[in-house]
């Protein structure tokens, strides 16, 4: 009984000192906003699809900030790591940042796609490595480079929403191993 209050005390404690970042999930919640978009992603797939739907653009267009946006539970990260270096963003800096290469014309177009996916999954939590294969224009050049998206994801009532991605860029040092790679045949 001694350590029930003992614990007790600590959460009150605790959540009184950081009132933001403590987030119990119930039965309506997903993190401390509920899921009020329109759009239901009741499965991997869809949310997956989505996710990656979201940043591609044809050269004239821009990337659709209202279709990323919602994926995301509040106070999500987005980790891009070169080396050991990483930039940690929100979902709005993200969108932010490719906007303005967009805007400034250094980024023309964005095609990504993903090409190998090992899922594991324990009652609603969800990670996913996610082997992508990026083309586009940058600086008036074609880039082609892979990499993986380290995707982490709750399932809440029913709903998927991305709860942080982090990426690296296959380099000539990081060589993506065949086990994160489709089979050949």
């Amino acid at each position: 009984m001694k350590n029930k209050w003992i614990l007790f005390l600590s959460l009150i404690i605790v959540t009184s000192i950081y009132p933001n970042k403590i987030y119990a999930i119930t039965s309506n919640t997903v993190s401390k906003k509920q899921i009020t978009d329109t759009t239901s992603y009741a499965s991997l797939n869809s949310i997956l699809h989505a996710l990656y739907k979201a940043v591609n653009f044809k050269k004239g267009e821009t990337p659709d900030r209202n279709a990323f946006i919602p994926l995301f539970i509040e106070n999500a990260n987005l980790v891009s790591v070169k080396g050991d270096k990483y930039l940690q963003m929100s979902p709005d800096d993200f969108v932010h940042r490719f906007q303005e290469q967009v805007n400034s014309g250094l980024l023309q177009n964005f095609t990504e796609k993903e090409i190998h996916r090992i899922t594991e999954q324990f009652g609603n939590i969800v990670h996913v490595f996610s082997t992508y294969q990026s083309d586009y224009i940058m600086n008036d050049k074609p880039q082609n480079v892979r990499g993986i998206n380290s995707i982490q994801l709750i399932r809440q009532n029913g709903h998927y929403k991305v709860l942080s991605i982090m990426w690296y860029e296959e380099d000539a040092s990081h060589k993506i191993p065949n086990k994160y790679l489709p089979a050949t045949k």
